[in-house]
């Protein structure tokens, strides 16, 4: 299923349409999908204007926070990693 960009999502939903009118079986879980990418997206770009208008371009802390955030965890925690592991790899000398 492509996430990348809303017109593929889109796509899909039409695909799935044109299976579900021909009578052919779709599958419930990527009609479940889209609709959740498709509303997240949605829901998103709403708060997003709502937010910008209310605090101006100082909002744009909150996504550079979280990334930052998210990066930084998986630079010094790693995925998966167990405790004590680190996730940064060092390369041989």
């Amino acid at each position: 299923i492509r996430s990348t960009h809303l017109s593929g999502l889109f796509t899909d939903l039409g695909i799935l349409a044109g299976q579900a009118l021909r009578g052919l079986p779709t599958d419930a879980r990527r009609w479940k999908l889209c609709a959740y990418i498709i509303g997240g997206f949605l829901s998103g770009a709403v708060a997003g204007a709502v937010c910008f208008r209310a605090f101006g371009y100082g909002v744009l802390w909150i996504p550079a926070l979280v990334t930052g955030f998210a990066g930084g965890w998986i630079l010094f925690r790693g995925r998966g990693a167990g405790p004590g592991k680190s996730g940064v790899v060092l390369p041989e000398k």
